[in-house]
């Protein structure tokens, strides 16, 4: 997993990526093998009955290594750069790689002001549906991975962001010559944080935990209907949604919590933001069992004005060991 972030301004945005890598293996625990062994039956000799394809179903994916110095952040042109989260590979190639093979035979059209952006955006996804059903004709199965595309826009003093998200899919479709892997999405004008991957502390404290309740309360009160044996569409899901968006109900989840007002931030601002929203995540992740998986060099970068330039994690530094 990894953290990116495109934090909004007045004139400009700051984008910030991690460079950890983090591999995963099929994985099994003991207490969860345990309490499988508990709960299988008996056979005649009083010994317990074991079925392999259950076994098989116990184990689950998790991370057991991470790989450093990792390209997640990149420029694409003067106004526009990407970060990236989710898969490492695609069709054999990390995304450094990738981002380079989209732009060199595209770097003219990417370059030209006069081009719409979205049409830019659509030679990328393009671009990735190609890769991506390369990848699964070779591997069967592709993972999910995400693209932020952050764009500033010099003279309006906009910022466009776009996210490119591929979830993960397998070789059912490869005979379908028009599916799409690549689910291509404007981000709404208000939404001045755009994170993701290992973002949950960070939307907590942007949101409160009203984000989460206002995604998942209709399903919430589906389960307690289910529960309670009533019909699942006895409350209607509108009735739900305003329930959610009243103020009594406001208060008690946004409260104080969330940090609302990250309007006309200055560049300044965005850039602090970007990096505390970062530290959150890594040093959150200390006080959690699992391995840790955002952190090394952190890229931080703006674009305003002037143009795409790097603050730091860019350049290679004297080892601080070495005493000179």
């Amino acid at each position: 997993m990894t953290f990116i972030a495109s934090v909004v301004a007045k004139k400009g945005v700051a984008i910030i990526a991690d460079s950890l890598v983090t591999s995963a293996e099929p994985i099994l625990h003991y207490q969860k093998f345990l309490d499988y062994l508990v709960s299988q039956p008996n056979n005649e000799q009083g010994e317990k009955f074991i079925n392999p394809d259950n076994i098989i179903n116990l184990f689950s994916s998790e991370p057991v290594f991470t790989k450093d110095y990792e390209e997640k952040l990149f420029k694409v042109n003067k106004y526009t750069a990407i970060t990236t989260t989710g898969e490492a590979y695609i069709n054999g190639k990390n995304i450094s790689d990738l981002i380079e093979e989209f732009k060199a035979p595209h770097n003219e059209t990417l370059e030209d002001a006069a081009i719409p952006l979205e049409d830019k955006l659509s030679l990328f996804a393009a671009f990735l549906n190609e890769q991506i059903k390369a990848h699964i004709v070779t591997n069967s199965v592709m993972g999910y991975v995400v693209f932020i595309i952050t764009h500033y826009e010099k003279h309006s003093h906009k910022t466009k962001i776009f996210k490119a998200t591929v979830y993960a899919v397998d070789n059912s479709h490869l005979d379908d010559d028009n599916y799409d892997y690549v689910t291509l999405e404007a981000e709404q004008e208000w939404a001045k944080v755009v994170c993701d991957g290992q973002n949950k502390i960070s939307e907590k404290v942007l949101y409160g935990i009203g984000k989460e309740m206002y995604e998942r309360f209709p399903i919430f009160v589906n389960n307690i209907l289910s529960k309670l044996n009533l019909p699942v569409g006895l409350v209607p899901e509108n009735f739900i949604r305003d329930l959610i968006e009243d103020d009594y109900f406001n208060s008690i989840f946004y409260g104080d919590v969330a940090l609302f007002n990250l309007n006309n931030l200055s560049l300044q601002q965005a850039v602090d933001l970007a990096s505390l929203l970062m530290r959150l995540e890594v040093d959150f992740q200390k006080y959690t069992k699992n391995i840790p998986t955002v952190g090394g060099v952190i890229k931080l970068a703006v674009i305003d004005e002037i143009g795409f330039r790097f603050l730091s994690g860019d350049k290679v530094e004297v080892p601080k060991h070495i005493n000179y």
